[in-house]
């Protein structure tokens, strides 16, 4: 795999908001373009569920965002 570079990141979002795994995550999702919430979960060896929460919080916070809906879902960097 390519060296990963690091995303940028909204200025509103505070770092404390980001937990571990959330850079990394925001890479591979820079990386690829658009992941699942599966997809996800197998990059960062974490559940579904748990990728899913993540992917969520990082919506709340206006860095990413859903394209798709229930099983079609998926994950994109939104615009800076």
């Amino acid at each position: 795999m390519a060296e990963i570079k690091k995303p940028d990141v909204p200025q509103k979002v505070p770092p404390a908001a980001l937990k571990k795994n959330d850079d990394l995550l925001m890479a591979f999702i820079r990386e690829k373009g658009r992941v699942t919430s599966m997809e996800a979960a197998k990059a960062l060896k974490v559940s579904r569920p748990t990728a899913y929460r993540r992917l969520n919080a990082l919506v709340k916070l206006g860095v990413l965002k859903i394209e798709g809906r229930t099983k079609g879902r998926e994950y994109v960097l939104k615009s800076l």
